[in-house]
């Protein structure tokens, strides 16, 4: 049984089943990240519902056995798991038609670290050395609007500099884009922020949540710092959207283009039942984020020539999240 929400699932299966392949072969990299876990809980609820025969490859670290027992859904057969690490070259001979790269973690966004920002090119490369001679009907790769050196509605025509010194984790994902070009059928989804069950802990939006939950004042050390965020499951349609349908462009920007300052966002969360809690404003300059003072984006090509990727507003994103959280202890099953 899915742990994800099965509203949010039977959304996501509403909005792409007429666009899902048959009899197809699917790589997926990064599959027990936030992003990951939601794209394999979705496909498992859309094979239940509309079976296809397609088989889905995901590679991870991790020991199969243990990954299943952690994630049953994964003990579909519909799903093999091939333990690699993607910091190290792969000879891959199975049969690809559809490449989803995820691998590295959004997380990382803005940290000096020297040793992830290798690795998270490197594996890019060996994914692309693995599949280069193979005719993929699309290779979609996950980057991220840390590429951009402001992330205030940022196009995805901007010129990009690679000396943000302190963005690590962005430079590493432009290095990682120009690896991917030079590859066919390509598509670029630079992700931004994303609120939803399973979304890291660490993140502003999930801790102000997490006080709401334990009916605690929700503190607000940045007040003025400006984000937005997109529901997950919106995110997920968008990813199979510019993964499994012709692109008009090579890079789209996904994300919602609602800004809100934290101080309003900690406000909307203080106020999303009738058990309300105080709201305690802080003033810290170093507590900007990893994404800096603003981070939203410009998503006007991907709605343009899809459908509108928001679909669920932030109140509902917010509240449908809370409400995860309250039923689960830790928020993990």
């Amino acid at each position: 049984m899915s742990s994800v929400p099965v509203r949010d699932l039977e959304n996501v299966f509403n909005r792409i089943k007429s666009i899902w392949p048959q009899k197809s072969h699917f790589l997926i990299t990064g599959g027990t990240g936030f992003f990951g876990r939601w794209v394999i809980e979705a496909i498992a609820y859309i094979e239940q519902h509309k079976p296809s025969g397609n088989h889905y490859i995901i590679l991870s670290r991790q020991n199969p056995s243990n990954l299943k027992k952690k994630y049953s859904v994964l003990e579909n057969s519909f799903f093999e798991i091939i333990q690699h690490d993607l910091a190290e070259p792969i000879a891959f001979d199975h049969s690809v038609d559809y490449l989803l790269h995820a691998a590295t973690d959004v997380t990382n966004l803005g940290q000096k670290h020297e040793f992830d920002f290798n690795i998270n090119i490197q594996a890019t490369k060996n994914i692309c050395d693995a599949v280069k001679n193979k005719k993929l009907k699309k290779f979609l790769f996950v980057s991220s609007g840390g590429v951009y050196e402001n992330g205030e509605s940022a196009s995805e025509d901007s010129a990009l500099k690679t000396n943000l010194s302190a963005n690590s984790y962005g430079v590493s994902k432009i290095k990682s884009e120009n690896l991917v070009k030079e590859l066919s059928d390509v598509c670029i989804a630079r992700c931004f922020s994303f609120v939803g069950p399973y979304a890291a802990p660490q993140m502003a939006v999930m801790q102000m949540l997490q006080q709401k939950k334990d009916e605690k004042p929700i503190e607000v050390k940045a007040p003025q710092v400006v984000r937005s965020y997109m529901y997950i499951a919106d995110l997920v349609v968008s990813l199979f959207h510019l993964l499994l349908l012709q692109n008009q462009h090579l890079i789209y920007n996904i994300g919602s283009p609602q800004k809100i300052t934290l101080k309003n966002l900690a406000e909307m969360i203080a106020e999303l039942d009738t058990h309300q809690v105080a709201v305690l404003i802080g003033q810290d300059r170093e507590a900007t984020g990893l994404a800096g003072d603003i981070y939203f984006p410009n998503a006007t090509r991907y709605d343009r020539e899809y459908e509108a990727g928001v679909t669920t507003s932030l109140k509902d994103s917010l509240k449908f999240t809370l409400q995860f959280l309250k039923q689960s202890k830790t928020g993990e099953t």
